[in-house]
């Protein structure tokens, strides 16, 4: 959780004008993958892949790039709607868009599918190079190829790439045999995202502000 932290605020400071090509489709245009789309509710996520996904509620403490909180409420852990799900793709899945996928992790605010993460093991990946896996996003996404930055570090080159459009973020990565790291790709609604540390921020002043109440 904390590794996927640091790529959504990767993503969210990306600047659109850096790119060659800027990619400004909307959220109703592009980024449906394997059945799945952005701003689904659990019944539809639930539809797509064939089986009933677990919730569990996840706890935020006020985050927000670049602004720092006060020492009163930046550790207070809230409930604002945030709830996840790991999603193991069972052995005798007949869903031909999800074969060779490991896992798929989905985040939800309020009913609301902000974000998910397609995983594979590294054995099962057809790709060799992340612009091999990236144009093969594009493809599926409707998103311009340019759309993507390769962030991959200088002693580990070809694995990490993110892009950033109109408000969506995107990252995949890759690994090679022998290691069995994760990879795969991901999606958020950065702007819901956004909205969803607000309302922790909000909350956790809230717990603030009635705890100083009840000081004598």
């Amino acid at each position: 959780m904390k590794y996927l932290s640091i790529i959504l605020i990767l993503l969210f400071t990306l600047s659109v004008s850096a790119q060659e090509e800027p990619c400004t489709m909307k959220l109703d245009e592009v980024w449906a993958y394997k059945g799945l789309r952005l701003g689904m509710t659990q019944a539809e996520v639930e539809s797509a892949v064939g089986s009933s996904i677990k919730l569990e509620p996840f706890l935020l403490k006020p985050f927000r790039f670049n602004i720092e909180f006060s020492d009163e409420i930046k550790n207070i852990e809230v409930d604002v709607g945030y709830r996840t799900s790991k999603f193991f793709i069972p052995k005798n899945n007949t869903n031909e868009s999800l074969k060779e996928i490991t896992l798929i992790e989905f985040h939800f605010y309020n009913d609301y599918l902000f974000r998910f993460e397609i995983k594979y093991l590294p054995a099962s990946q057809p790709w060799k190079s992340i612009k091999e896996y990236t144009d093969n996003l594009s493809e599926i996404l409707n998103i311009p190829l340019s759309a993507w930055r390769d962030m991959s570090f200088p002693s580990k080159p070809n694995q990490w790439a993110i892009l950033r459009c109109n408000g969506v973020g995107a990252s995949a990565s890759l690994q090679f045999p022998p290691s069995d790291i994760f990879v795969g790709f991901s999606i958020a609604d950065l702007i819901k995202s956004a909205e969803m540390n607000d309302k922790a921020r909000e909350a956790a002043e809230a717990i603030r502000r009635e705890k100083e109440a009840r000081k004598p």
